[in-house]
């Protein structure tokens, strides 16, 4: 088990639960005031805050299992 990737992949998966916690209340907000001048601007960085989501948590995944299953690394 490579220790180093674990706690990698560990902070990614942190960081994964917090964009899919502040990705929907952002993109809520953006819906709610739709006459707002920023309503498109704040569209957009909640939807790039969902597919950063997507992303961090694919790769925080397969670190995770890179970690687990593959090879040992001798310090």
């Amino acid at each position: 088990m490579n220790i180093v990737l674990f706690k990698k992949s560990l902070r990614k998966i942190f960081y994964f639960i917090i964009l899919c916690f502040m990705s929907p209340v952002i993109i809520m907000q953006a819906f709610k005031n739709k006459e707002n001048v920023l309503f498109l601007p704040v569209l957009l960085f909640g939807i790039f805050l969902s597919t950063t989501a997507v992303a961090v948590g694919y790769f925080g995944i397969k670190d995770l299992v890179k970690s687990l299953i593959g090879k040992v690394k001798k310090d």
